[in-house]
């Protein structure tokens, strides 16, 4: 049952990242950006982690090398996923929130991820010293890197309520309804991190070097689904600034300050002149040839 389950977690992963990764190139035509190099970067990483538990999990590899992978590619799949949350701030909060937000990513990475991979690879070589360390290893970096997320989506929703309140009146119930939708979005993002952190202290062992639970299935499937939502949020706030991204170059009332400014900027930039919706092509993102 447990196998079958890590299965179905690992093969919604895999979707999700063939999925995203059209979604990135179908929306942006320009290949430039803090956004889309995090987006597209987060997705390599979901993806390159997924592949990493799949061998881990079905398959009889010496423990270094999956350590090692490990150490590798989850920093850089919660960093990246972190900077996703980051850039689209910029739409909304001022500066010095943003200052903060950007030291509290460098400070925590420094604090949680080096600690994290020098103890796994010590661990996955065999190293007896680094065993009782890696009881606390994994629970420390995930539940640190998801405290980090839950903050930077906290940040957002206050600021989104607080500084779109007067385009959301104006937009009248259209404008409720995005705003509703930007919270609901990222209420299921925080949904999704106390679900990581249930299977994370609840499943995941350590059985001879090699991992047994859903722990890390579940966490694939949990940020690939996070990405998706990353899309549908970006598509509702620009429905709410009224940017379509082909008349971005006209300012708009969403635009707060300069900070704000930058990212609307880089999005026009990134994004293609050839049609004039929100997002790629997916359920509820429609794209129309103008």
């Amino acid at each position: 049952m447990l196998d079958l389950l890590s299965v179905s977690l690992l093969a919604v992963a895999a979707y999700n990242t063939l999925e995203l990764l059209f979604w990135i190139f179908d929306f942006f035509k320009r290949w430039r950006g803090l956004y889309f190099w995090s987006i597209l970067t987060a997705t390599l990483s979901v993806g390159a982690f997924t592949v990493v538990v799949v061998i881990s999990t079905f398959r009889d590899v010496p423990p270094i090398a999956v350590g090692i992978c490990i150490a590798l590619v989850y920093p850089c799949m919660q960093v990246t996923a972190n900077l996703v949350l980051y850039s689209r701030l910029h739409l909304i909060t001022k500066s010095g929130t943003l200052t903060f937000t950007r030291w509290l990513i460098i400070v925590s990475c420094i604090v949680l991820y080096i600690p994290y991979i020098t103890i796994l690879i010590g661990f996955s070589s065999g190293d007896k010293r680094f065993n009782r360390a890696e009881e606390v290893n994994e629970r420390y970096a995930v539940a640190g890197s998801i405290c980090r997320e839950l903050f930077i989506c906290g940040v957002y929703i206050y600021e989104s309520v607080k500084q779109l309140k007067p385009i959301m009146m104006m937009k009248g119930h259209t404008g409720r309804k995005v705003m509703v939708h930007l919270i609901l979005a990222n209420g299921a993002v925080v949904a999704l991190d106390a679900l990581m952190l249930a299977s994370l202290f609840s499943h995941i062992q350590h059985v001879g070097q090699q991992y047994n639970g859903i722990g890390l299935p579940f966490n694939c499937a949990s940020q690939s689904v996070k990405l998706k939502i990353e899309f549908s949020i970006l598509n509702k706030l620009l429905e709410l600034l009224g940017t379509p991204m082909n008349s971005l170059d006209c300012r708009s009332p969403g635009r707060l300050n300069e900070q704000g400014d930058s990212l609307v900027d880089m999005m026009r930039e990134s994004a293609g002149t050839g049609s004039s919706s929100l997002g790629p092509s997916s359920p509820g993102i429609h794209r129309e040839p103008v």
